[in-house]
């Protein structure tokens, strides 16, 4: 397989509620046990528990935070409509609007593909040293709700990619 090219745009995100399950890294993101992380989340029902509080099919999303914790919460979840009540071990939490810079590759054949190196491999690389835009700083610290969001892609009419957002804020021109 031909590495395919990397693709870098802008978004804005509106306000929304999430639901999943809050895994709090101790130490150094590279030392996380994500075997146990995601074995817990899919005995506790995975994504089926979050499905019928979704109006519209959202895809997989992680999102890196440091809300109320001096450290890093990997979130393990989707996008919902609404809930009522959350199912025992989950979390619902409401994130803001925000700007992002999308990661991502050509839309890629199979899954697998873009789960590998030159899907996520490759992006996950680039999100750290991407160029931030001229007039945006990187926003994942301080006052920011976002540290990295990572969304799944799959099966959809076009194929399958995975994607970092990198959250960004416009510079305040009195700055």
């Amino acid at each position: 397989m031909n590495k395919p090219d990397i693709k870098v745009f802008k978004i804005k995100h509106p306000s929304f509620l999430f639901l999943g399950i809050e895994n709090e890294i101790v130490g150094s993101i590279e030392n996380a046990d994500f075997v146990t992380i995601w074995n817990k989340f899919f005995e506790v029902g995975g994504f089926d528990k979050i499905r019928p509080y979704q109006k519209n099919f959202n895809p997989p999303m992680v999102i890196y935070h440091q809300n109320n914790s001096d450290n890093l919460i990997y979130f393990i979840g989707s996008i919902i409509e609404s809930v009522e009540k959350v199912p025992k071990g989950y979390s619902a939490c409401v994130f803001p609007e925000c700007e992002f810079l999308v990661i991502t590759t050509d839309w890629l054949q199979t899954e697998e593909e873009a789960l590998g190196e030159h899907g996520l491999g490759q992006c996950g690389e680039y999100e750290k040293i991407v160029d931030i835009p001229k007039g945006y700083i990187r926003y994942d610290k301080g006052d920011s709700q976002y540290v990295l969001i990572e969304k799944e892609n799959f099966n959809t009419k076009e194929g399958h990619r995975y994607e970092f957002w990198v959250p960004i804020k416009k510079i305040d021109d009195k700055n």
